[in-house]
């Protein structure tokens, strides 16, 4: 395991090496910014889905429904 956490360790120093010698740093970071930003709007509309659905079955309708 800790062969693998050295590999992987590697390669994360390779990568940032290889965008900052790129000129694209930049770049890359508003890429991921925009991506973790959409993550974020997905994941804050499910849990609002979730309490959504904790609300109805908190509150369940009645035998007239």
């Amino acid at each position: 395991m800790t062969e693998l956490k050295q590999r992987i360790e590697r390669l994360k120093f390779n990568i940032v090496k290889e965008i900052n010698e790129s000129g694209l740093a930049l770049e890359i970071c508003e890429l991921v910014l925009d991506t973790v930003h959409i993550q974020l709007q997905n994941q804050i509309e499910k849990m609002k889905e979730e309490k959504n659905d904790e609300i109805r079955n908190d509150y369940p309708a009645g035998p007239d429904a």
